[in-house]
């Protein structure tokens, strides 16, 4: 029996090959064992992160939505809301809510998002992002 973790490990070996369809149809497959086994805990967080972020890349933005919605506030209940992981999923969130119109909730988002990680301390990358993020964001508000 595979544990949830290799899921998400086969999950993120295809989704490093661009293999996104074959993700999706894994965390898909794998999302009620893991609800199950571990309810509101950090591994389903994860998993929906994963699973969320893939539905954007394959444009199935309001599942993405409705995932990484549930996956932040499991991060944000168990680590806080000033966790690094809760600010990335809250940046992904944030992607989606761009690309489905919702412009203001993901530039406040995003800036919250790249609070944390300012405030952590975190690398360099984490910062560029989210501005790179906010960038696109400004870019559709034209």
């Amino acid at each position: 029996m595979q544990t949830d973790s290799d899921h998400l490990n086969t999950a993120l070996d295809a989704f490093d090959c661009g293999a996104y369809d074959l993700a999706e149809q894994i965390l898909e497959d794998s999302l009620a064992d893991v609800e199950e086994r571990f309810g509101g805990d950090l591994p389903l967080a994860e998993h929906l992160w994963v699973l969320g972020t893939t539905l954007d890349l394959n444009r199935r933005h309001a599942r993405a939505e409705a995932l990484l919605r549930r996956g932040a506030a499991i991060f944000e209940e168990r680590l806080g809301s000033r966790s690094p992981s809760f600010a990335s999923c809250i940046a992904t969130l944030a992607s989606v809510l761009v690309w489905r119109s919702k412009l203001e909730e993901g530039e406040r988002l995003l800036q919250r998002a790249l609070a944390i990680h300012r405030a952590a301390g975190r690398p360099s990358d984490d910062v560029v992002d989210a501005l790179n993020s906010l960038g696109w964001l400004y870019c559709h508000q034209r």
